[in-house]
């Protein structure tokens, strides 16, 4: 089904996909942040699980949607305006030249 998508079709569904990654990242770094967090914070995790939890889950979403921007909403994007081919891309990335 998603083969048969057009370019744009499939630019604007990662899009989406990318607006609800934002929503999830938007809750964990609300969750995350609502305290002060500096290195006795930091410290203290191993005593507290909860707090591991929710920087993990942050650390996971901004993961997930850096993934999700790099790897097929950017590329997409370059491919449809000629800029550059997705292997061009993930080449740039590996060796540290962003895009952004």
């Amino acid at each position: 089904m998603n083969s048969q998508l057009l370019p744009i079709d499939r630019f604007l569904q990662t899009l989406h996909v990318v607006s609800r990654e934002a929503k999830h990242l938007k809750y964990s770094y609300e969750r995350l942040f609502s305290e002060n967090i500096d290195e006795d914070w930091v410290a203290k995790l191993e005593q507290n699980p909860e707090k591991a939890e929710r920087l993990e889950a942050f650390i996971s979403r901004f993961e997930r949607m850096q993934d999700t921007i790099a790897d097929k909403l950017l590329p997409s994007r370059l491919l449809k305006s000629s800029q550059v081919s997705a292997r061009q891309g993930k080449i740039r990335r590996k060796s540290g030249v962003y895009w952004l």
